[in-house]
Formats: C-alpha cells, sequence, structure tokens
C-alpha cells in the first residue's frame, strides 16, 4: 500500500517492521552500554507520542534513527527528538534528529575528559561579572527576589539579561561561554527558522543555555566525535538545513 493508503496502524506496523530490519545495523553503530531493542523501542513510542512521525519517508527516519544511535543519544524526547519538517522541494515530511541540551550534558559526561556541565540564565537584579583571558573568572549569585511574579491575572519575570554554560575539566580547568540576551536572539533571529515559535516562545531560558552549551562545546579541546557531530545536527535542524 501507498502510505498515504494506510491506516495509522498498518503505518505504526510498517515502522515497527522497518526498525526490526534495523537492528543490526543499530547494535553496530550503539555504544556498548545501549542495545538495538532498547533504541527501537524508543523510536517507535516516539512515532506513537508525535503520530505526524509516521506520515513521514521511511528513508529519512532510518537515517535520522541510525544517526541516534551512532551519536548514542535516546531520541525518547529528553535526550533527542525526532521531529516530522515538510521538505518542500520533495513535497515529503522528513526527520531531523535534534539533540537536546540533556543529550549535550549527557555527551560531556560520557566523553571521560569532562567532569561537570553547568549553564544558567542570569536576570535583572542578579550579581553577575566575568572575564576572559588572563585571570578569567565568573561570578554568578542570583537575586534572593522570585524570578516569576503575579500581578493581577497575569504572570510576569524578571527579564534574562545573560545566559552563560561552564565546563570543568578533568583537568581541574575551568572553560565557560557567555552570551548577552540581545546577542541569543540576534542568533536566534538570524539562524533559526523557528524564532517566532515552539522552545524559542515557550522555554527561552533554556534554549539561551542550549545556544551558549553548544558555543562552549565548540572551544573544548576535549570534545569528542559524538559531541561534535551532535552540534552539527543541531545547528543544521535550527537553520532548516536537510
Amino acid at each position: 500500500l501507498m502510505p498515504e493508503l494506510m491506516t495509522p496502524k498498518q503505518k505504526v506496523d510498517s515502522l515497527r517492521q522497518l526498525l526490526e530490519r534495523m537492528k543490526p545495523e543499530m547494535a553496530l553503530a550503539l555504544p556498548k552500554h545501549m542495545t538495538a531493542d532498547r533504541m527501537a523501542r524508543i523510536a517507535l513510542t516516539s512515532c506513537l507520542r508525535t503520530p505526524k512521525l509516521l506520515e513521514c519517508d521511511p528513508a529519512s527516519f532510518a537515517g535520522s534513527v541510525l544517526m541516534a544511535a551512532q551519536i548514542g543519544l535516546e531520541p525518547d524526547g529528553r535526550e533527542a527528538h525526532l521531529v516530522p519538517f515538510r521538505n518542500t522541494k520533495r513535497n515529503v515530511v522528513e526527520v531531523q534528529l535534534i539533540p537536546d541540551y540533556k543529550g549535550f550534558l549527557k555527551l560531556a559526561r560520557n566523553s571521560g575528559q569532562i567532569k561537570m556541565v553547568d549553564f544558567r540564565e542570569v536576570r535583572e537584579g542578579d550579581k553577575f561579572e566575568y572575564k576572559y583571558g588572563t585571570g578569567a573568572f565568573l561570578t554568578h549569585t542570583p537575586s534572593p527576589a522570585p524570578a516569576h511574579e503575579k500581578k493581577g491575572k497575569e504572570w510576569t519575570e524578571r527579564a534574562i539579561t545573560h545566559c552563560y554554560a561552564i565546563a570543568t575539566l578533568t583537568s581541574g580547568e575551568s572553560v565557560f561561554e557567555v552570551m548577552a540576551w540581545p546577542d541569543i536572539e540576534w542568533h536566534r533571529d538570524r539562524y533559526s527558522r523557528a524564532a517566532g515559535e515552539g522552545p524559542w516562545i515557550t522555554n527561552q531560558a533554556e534554549m539561551g543555555a542550549k545556544t551558549c552549551v553548544r558555543k562552549l562545546y565548540k572551544k573544548l579541546p576535549s570534545a569528542n566525535a559524538p559531541m561534535r557531530l551532535a552540534v552539527v545536527l543541531d545547528e543544521k535542524a535550527e537553520q532548516g538545513i536537510p
């Protein structure tokens, strides 16, 4: 049957069979601590959670699942996302793998050379200072005032002024990246095809932090191949590059 003529159950069964055929290839790509059975189960659950994925080009779906296996991230909506996008040139719905900031942190921990990665937003009223170069330092003391306040029926929040990401290497050295909020907005408006919707609206602080984390990883000499690949995937997805 053509995909457009299949019932939802037939589409699920078709993807289940596709994932079953992919298991040997997934097993070769996956890190030792992950199994092909689990990856296939998570990928199928993602389709049930996002029914639009059932409409996607099977080759595109398979490629994204294999890419997740190669990087070592589970496409469970926490570490990474399988996101459907319409390819207007081909007139088909394709899948893109988009790493989550939690996935970036997992890859950092798994690298063996990074002891810790932290990221935060800085809001108006916080005490925040930093310096690059010789004598570099970063200090952040959040204001005791709540970030959110209800005025009548409306919620307001103290504005975000900066976001930063900081990595502590196993050598004890710390590396950090700071971005002022206007620079994050510039990056969003220039590079993101979803600047006016989705997480850029509902989770601004997390998206700002992820922008810093991604920029930080490019500076880390200890970044491994999965980390570098995750950064490239995330940038391509944000810019709408297949």
